[in-house]
């Protein structure tokens, strides 16, 4: 049984306990007439062992959310917390002293990340279910970690949320795993930049926000003779010439610009809110820039582009910004190759 689902088990256990205690109260507020009509029934000496069988589970539930090997956080229904056990010191580096009735959003969540836990805070008081959320935040020494936070109300007899109770499993490793087949799964192994698959879901999104105020263009750009190179210094010069574009890329490429592999020596750059004179700019910037860093590889060389800009989905699919791009990268390539040709101006050519 995992540590979440033991301490769900134990839910009932905290429920009876509740129970007890307001039974004792009652009792103890010199409510003979009920103690005495009840002893009638159930002996004191049964009945000191049952209180006693209370007390002991109690330890016991006490013990047990104290040594979990995860953080453990008790709070009342407002986030307001009152337990706190030693993974959760060892973990955020505060005693229960420091933050016994402070609000837990302030201890343990970072600004960015006090709306999610005020969102399942929230959620709680609405339905009955575990409310689940990962957040990334600071632990001792201010290393960056990430929790998975469980989060479980627990409600008093007439059913009102009278306690919160949390849990904060660390799941930095298994984020960090994540991360890392994410990033197999949409990178080109050889350049080290988003393979075509990633790079046409980008275009595909950022096409449907396309608009006059913030048009996209792109960039298709071909390493100019890659074949008569390859042939002529061998295959693993051919990938050391890719790998080159794909540092280039990263190099050149702002916020706005996501560069990917098409396909073998061609690649595409997606420019968000980039308009065609500013796409031109960039094309111009990364040609010479591309020529002056391979120029170690074999003499150097260099490469051709074509540039298309759409500012209504409607006017413009994806594949024919595609198309129009590649128009102008074949012109350019006729044209004498080593150029930035724009699609405007072979449709004003046309017109």
């Amino acid at each position: 049984m995992g540590n979440w689902e033991l301490v769900i088990s134990y839910a009932p256990a905290i429920f009876a306990i509740v129970a007890a205690w307001a039974f004792m109260a009652f009792g103890s507020e010199g409510n003979d007439g009920q103690f005495h009509e009840a002893s009638e029934e159930v002996s004191l000496s049964e009945l000191k062992l049952e209180v006693e069988n209370l007390r002991t589970g109690l330890l016991r539930l006490q013990h047990l959310l104290a040594s979990l090997p995860i953080p453990f956080v008790g709070m009342d229904r407002d986030g307001v917390i009152y337990e706190w056990n030693k993974s959760a010191e060892e973990a955020f580096g505060k005693s229960l002293f420091d933050v016994f009735e402070q609000p837990a959003k302030e201890i343990v969540f970072a600004s960015d990340n006090e709306q999610k836990f005020e969102a399942a805070l929230s959620a709680l008081h609405e339905k009955d279910q575990i409310e689940s959320f990962e957040v990334q935040t600071f632990g001792v020494g201010g290393r960056e970690f990430t929790f998975e936070w469980h989060l479980m109300s627990l409600r008093n007899a007439s059913g009102e949320i009278s306690s919160v109770v949390a849990t904060a499993l660390d799941v930095t490793e298994r984020v960090a795993e994540r991360e890392r087949l994410n990033d197999l799964a949409n990178r080109d192994a050889l350049t080290a930049i988003a393979n075509r698959r990633s790079v046409l879901e980008t275009l595909d999104r950022a096409h449907e926000k396309a608009s006059p105020m913030e048009p996209i263009s792109i960039v298709l750009f071909d390493v100019d003779k890659f074949k008569v190179f390859n042939d002529t210094f061998g295959h693993p010069a051919g990938d050391a010439l890719l790998r080159r574009a794909g540092e280039v890329l990263r190099e050149t490429c702002g916020k706005k610009h996501t560069p990917g592999r098409y396909g073998g020596e061609e690649f595409v750059i997606v420019l968000e809110d980039t308009s065609i004179d500013e796409a031109l700019e960039f094309a111009e910037k990364l040609r010479v820039h591309f020529a002056a860093r391979t120029l170690d590889l074999n003499g150097g060389v260099t490469a051709s582009f074509g540039v298309a800009t759409v500012d209504d989905p409607e006017h413009l699919s994806v594949a024919e910004l595609i198309q129009s791009a590649d128009r102008a990268l074949y012109a350019a390539k006729h044209q004498g190759r080593n150029r930035v040709v724009l699609a405007a101006s072979l449709d004003d050519v046309a017109a």
